[in-house]
This record gives structure tokens, C-alpha cells and sequence, in this order.
């Protein structure tokens, strides 16, 4: 009787059916006869009655269109939505359903997003001359994400077979325009609260799932307008889903769903990258993957009933750090993943395959990509101040942990290379932050002044150079920067990092000064001659020094996205030869996000005796007065009594 009512439009009783359909399908198991209630839903969802934004009327603002919506059509609506979400949160609806039931549904659910609008603007009118105690929008949001987890429930339901080997939309919910955009905008909703999340995970990893596996340029529009006008946003919206399985996932045990719909949207955050549109990928993706990753760790070692769920779901997480580090993620990709825990990741991952907690083909994917990072990835970073600030919390808050290498890990021995780089280059910037004093000479080739930065006087138009003195910046604008001096061309590199790369390319240079002479002298004798200039090779990790002539520019490690066209070497080496030995061009190489890039530190020293020296040496080898071993002992005593009575600074 009940349900006869129902069926026939009273609104009491279909809403007292909607509540007993809940009870019903909360039981274990779901009686069989519950399935025969939907047509009293099924009837009440009549097309011909619901309104379209092409016949609601929306007069203002003579009337509020709320005032224009029949409440007893609207309040059947939404029960018997409510009532078939109640079954289809539990249950499989029968395929033969799905088809009848979608071409009443899909209006409804149409409908509803186009009133929620309507709803929203409407209170918007009524309360705008009223003070703002009389009216909260938090009520609209809080009823339009309850009516998502309604409208997501039944798609989902409806739409996606259960089977995880199938994963296809019914073809009459796949064809329907507009789905997609209901998806995404139900999405961004469900994504912004933790409850919402919560009750919604299941179906939202499906939907995810079906929305992000597209190649129809008209679907890929459906879902941009969805979730809020941008590619970017879609984007921002899967590392916001990501963060929120984080969250969830620390409490409780991770789901296959939860995987899936991670799955899928690192998968498309990878496409967009591979396909050159990067900036879709918002920054803080890898900090966020890592932390989730950070988060399944406990459930791999003891906690969860599924012992490979957890090992796989991490499989989906590292594949996309070890993907996006691998191929140049940029300064702020690594500091992303450092801060998120990639260290104490990789730790927690040293084991032996045999200790391993993790199934063999995952231990052995984690221990190639780990020695990968290590060995190839993390340590070029290690010219960078900020990489190198973050590095350090990273390996104090190990410690502070407790974590260690597994004693007989295949990574050990690369972990202590990678440790050993890490600690020298971190010591090097400890002294850079206490210790180091920014002198330099005058800017004047003829002057010999050494100061510190701040005594110079800078030029008022480019800023790029400094002189002691006002005669000293005429003398020098006459014979030099007149030709050269333009408005300034702002750096992306900030005047603190910048400064460090100097003070670690001087610090390698002293260290390595010697090797420098060696290699200088064997440019020479390999019959080169000419000028030539230095590259200070950090991409591997420990520095690598190469002379290259100097009509080979730009260094061939550096990639022409980074290559800056318009610097102007050809001036520098034109202020060299008029330095006549005084001014030697050292270049650095390191990794900068999508290829290696570069910057050029000139090395001004007090005295032209290297240079004289060097000259004379090449002059005695064409002669046949001095071998190539008698020029290394010399070239030895060179730099051995250059030191303490030279001064050399990098500009």
C-alpha cells in the first residue's frame, strides 16, 4: 500500500518509502523484493513535468525565480532520487534497467544542477538589502553537496559496471552531452569537504576513472567548464582529490577505488606533461603524491587485511614521482618531494627483496627506481641553496626518526655516496650563510680595488656592474659600457641563490685549482690554442671541469629551451681580451627544470702571471723546448705559489 501511494504522487508517502528503502538496503543481505520499490520513483520522475532553463522562467528582477518553481514537483524529484540512491549505493541495478530508468534520471539530474544556480542567485536577491545575519551561503553549499553525493551515487550506480575488468560508461550514459560536465562539477564539490569525501570515495574513484580516460576534444571541454573554466583547474582539482585520500588514508585502511581514481589522475596529469603542457601540472603535485605515499606505509607493513593493495597503490604513487623527477622536474619539483618525505620514502623501501614486505616484481620496481634517484636525479640538485636548506631538514628529521638503511640493501652503498655529496655541499652552504663575505674588484679593468659589494657604486641603469669611484665608472663608460649598458632584464634566479652558485663555483675552483692548470695546460698542448673558457659541470652531482674554445657557445649540455639567446657572451669575451689575462670566463652548468641551464661567472684575479706563464709554456712546446711532463711540474709550482698572493674572485 505504501508504495502504491507512493507510485500514485503522494509526496508523504514517498518520502516515508524513500526512508524505508534506506533501512531496507542497510541490511545484510539487501532483501530481494527491495528492487520492486522503483517504480514508484521510477513514476515519479515523469520528464514532461520537469521544468528545462528553456521554460523556467527566471524574471528579475521584477520576481525571484525561486518564487517560480513548483515546490511539490521539485520535493518528488529529489525523494525519489534519493530513493533510487539508496538502492544503487548498495546494489547493482539489473542491465535491462539501466537504459529506461537513465532517460528519466538524466533530466532530473540536469535540472537540479541548473536550479541549484537558479537557488543560489535567488537568495543572493532576496537578501540583498537585508543585513548579513538574516542569510548564510554556507546552506546552499552545505545543500548542494549533499544533492552531489545524491546525483554522484546514482550515476555511478547506474553508469558503471561493478566489474573491475570493465570499466566502460553504459553507451546510453556515455552518449549523453552533458554528462561529463555534471561529473566534474559534482567532483569539485564532493573534493572540497571531507565528509562529502568520505561517504563518496567508492563511486567518485569510478567516476573519476571514466572522466579522465577521454580523447574526444568536445568531452575533454565538458569536463574544463565542469570544474571551473581551465585546464589548470583540472589539474589543481586531482592534487586537491590526492591530499584528501592522504588525509583519509591515515586512518583508515586505502580502498581499491581510492586507487583507481589516483590511477587515473596521475595518468593524466603524465599525458599533459608528456604532451607539453606542463603548466597543467599544478606544483605542489609531487609533495602531495609523496605524502600519500608516506601515508600507505603503516598499511604495508602490518595493518591491512589486503596485503598487496597498499604495495600496488604505492606502485601508482612512485611510478608518477620517479616518472617526473626523472625527466627534469625543476627546483621546485624536488624541494615538493623532499618536504612531502622522500627521503624517509626511499629508507622505509631499502630492504632486500627477501625482507621485503612488499610482493617481488613491486620490491624489485621500488629498488631500481630508488638507486635511479639516487644516483642520477638528486644529485644535481645539490648546487641549489634552496634544495640543499630543504635537504638538511629532510636528513635531520631522519634522524630525529630513527631511520636507517636496511644493513644489507642493494641501495646502501649509493645512499652513502649520495649522504657523502650532500653533507659537503650542506657544509659549504653553512659557510656561505655564516661565514661568507661578498668581496669583489671594481668593475674598472684598470682599477684594482677589492671591497665588499656594498662599498661599490652600482651603474643607475643596468645595475650590473659597480665601480669605487665616479672617475672609474666615466674612464670605463668611455672605453666599454657605453656599448653595453640597457635597462635591466629581471633574473629567475633570486640575488641570494645566485650569489651561492658563485661562492660553490669558487669553492670547487679553489679546491680544484691545480686540476684547473692541469687541464688548461693540456688544452694547449692538444695544440687548441686560442681563448677558451671553463665549465663547472654540476648536473651528475660532484662538479666536472671542461675547457671548450670559445666560439663554442653555448655548452652542449645545455638544452635550447634554456639557453638565453640574448646574453651577451659576445661582449664578456671582448671584456676578457681587454682584461689581457686579468679576466677568465668560468661557466655552470646544473639542472633547471626541463633541461640544463647555465649562468656565467667571470673570475677576475689581481695579477696577468697565469695567463703570461701558460702563454710562454705553449710558446716553448711549438719550439720543442719543454715536454708535456715538464709542463705539468711547472704548471704545479704555478698554482702552488698563485696561492695567498693572488687574488682571484668569480663576479
Amino acid at each position: 500500500p505504501l508504495a502504491t501511494r507512493a507510485f500514485n504522487g503522494s509526496l508523504k508517502d514517498l518520502e516515508e518509502l524513500q526512508s524505508h528503502v534506506w533501512d531496507l538496503c542497510a541490511k545484510e543481505p539487501i532483501p530481494r523484493h527491495t528492487i520492486r520499490f522503483l517504480p514508484a520513483f521510477y513514476n515519479n520522475l515523469a520528464s514532461d513535468d520537469i521544468p528545462t532553463p528553456e521554460t523556467f522562467n527566471t524574471r528579475m528582477p521584477d520576481r525571484p525565480p525561486i518564487l517560480d518553481v513548483p515546490v511539490l514537483r521539485t520535493a518528488r524529484l529529489r525523494t525519489s532520487m534519493r530513493g533510487i540512491a539508496a538502492y544503487t549505493h548498495f546494489q547493482v541495478l539489473p542491465l535491462d534497467c539501466i537504459a529506461e530508468l537513465w532517460q528519466r534520471l538524466w533530466p532530473c539530474i540536469a535540472f537540479q544542477n541548473f536550479y541549484s544556480r537558479i537557488l543560489a542567485k535567488s537568495f543572493a536577491y532576496l537578501d540583498r538589502d537585508a543585513d548579513d545575519d538574516d542569510f548564510d551561503n554556507k546552506d546552499i553549499d552545505i545543500e548542494e553537496n549533499y544533492m552531489s553525493q545524491i546525483h554522484l551515487t546514482v550515476i555511478v550506480g547506474i553508469a558503471c559496471c561493478r566489474a573491475p575488468a570493465d570499466n566502460a560508461l553504459e553507451p546510453c550514459v556515455a552518449e549523453t552531452a552533458g554528462i561529463r560536465y555534471v561529473l566534474a562539477k559534482i567532483w569539485s564539490h564532493v573534493v572540497r569537504d571531507a565528509r562529502t569525501r568520505r561517504i563518496c570515495t567508492e563511486h567518485l574513484g569510478y567516476a573519476i576513472a571514466h572522466m579522465l580516460d577521454f580523447d574526444v576534444p568536445e568531452y575533454r571541454e565538458e569536463i574544463v567548464q565542469g570544474v571551473g573554466g581551465t585546464e589548470f583547474d583540472v589539474g589543481r582539482l586531482i592534487v586537491d582529490h590526492i591530499a584528501g585520500i592522504t588525509v583519509d588514508v591515515a586512518d583508515e585502511e586505502p580502498t581499491h577505488s581510492q586507487q583507481r581514481s589516483v590511477l587515473h589522475g596521475l595518468n593524466f596529469l603524465q599525458i599533459c606533461r608528456e604532451e607539453g603542457r606542463s603548466y597543467i601540472v599544478p606544483h605542489g603535485a609531487l609533495k602531495v603524491v609523496t605524502r600519500l605515499a608516506t601515508a600507505l606505509q603503516p598499511w604495508i607493513n602490518n595493518h591491512s587485511k589486503d596485503k598487496t593493495l597498499p604495495s600496488y597503490f604505492l606502485i601508482v604513487c612512485v611510478t608518477f614521482l620517479y616518472e617526473n623527477l626523472r625527466w627534469q622536474p625543476g627546483i621546485d619539483g624536488v624541494i615538493g618531494a623532499l618536504a612531502g618525505g622522500l627521503l624517509p620514502l626511499i629508507a622505509r623501501q631499502s630492504a632486500p627483496i627477501d625482507d621485503s614486505p612488499h610482493p617481488h616484481d613491486c620490491a624489485q620496481r621500488f629498488l631500481d627506481w630508488f638507486f635511479d634517484m639516487l644516483r642520477t636525479v638528486l644529485p644535481g640538485y645539490l648546487c641549489h641553496y634552496t634544495v640543499l636548506n630543504r635537504m638538511q631538514k629532510s636528513l635531520e628529521r631522519m634522524r630525529a626518526m630513527g631511520l636507517v638503511f636496511h644493513p644489507r640493501s642493494p641501495l646502501l652503498l649509493k645512499w652513502t655516496h649520495f649522504l657523502d655529496l650532500a653533507h659537503e655541499r650542506i657544509k659549504i652552504k653553512t659557510e656561505f650563510d655564516t661565514e661568507h663575505v661578498p668581496l669583489k674588484f671594481c668593475d674598472n679593468l684598470t682599477c684594482h680595488q677589492v671591497a665588499e659589494r656594498t662599498e661599490f657604486r652600482r651603474c643607475s641603469r643596468c645595475r650590473s656592474v659597480s665601480y669605487c669611484s665616479k672617475t672609474c665608472q666615466e674612464t670605463d663608460w668611455i672605453t666599454h659600457h657605453r656599448r653595453i649598458c640597457e635597462s635591466p632584464v629581471p633574473d629567475t634566479i633570486s640575488p641570494r641563490l645566485l650569489a651561492f652558485m658563485r661562492h660553490l663555483v669558487h669553492h670547487d675552483y679553489l679546491r680544484l685549482k691545480t686540476t684547473a692548470y692541469f687541464y688548461r695546460l693540456y688544452y694547449l698542448f692538444q695544440g687548441a690554442g686560442g681563448p677558451c673558457y671553463i665549465t663547472f659541470n654540476y648536473t651528475s652531482g660532484r662538479v666536472a671541469l671542461r675547457f671548450e674554445p670559445i666560439d663554442k657557445w653555448p655548452p652542449v649540455e645545455v638544452s635550447s629551451r634554456s639557453y638565453e639567446v640574448n646574453y651577451p657572451w659576445k661582449e664578456i669575451v671582448e671584456r676578457a681580451e681587454d682584461a689581457k689575462g686579468e679576466l677568465n670566463l668560468d661557466v655552470m652548468l646544473f639542472p633547471d627544470g626541463m633541461g640544463n641551464n647555465y649562468r656565467v661567472f667571470p673570475m677576475r684575479c689581481s695579477s696577468p702571471m697565469f695567463h703570461a706563464r701558460m702563454k710562454e709554456l705553449n710558446e716553448q712546446r711549438l719550439r720543442g723546448k719543454v715536454s708535456e711532463g715538464e709542463g705539468l711540474h711547472l704548471i704545479r709550482a704555478l698554482a702552488d705559489g698563485s696561492r695567498g698572493t693572488i687574488t682571484e674572485l668569480h663576479l
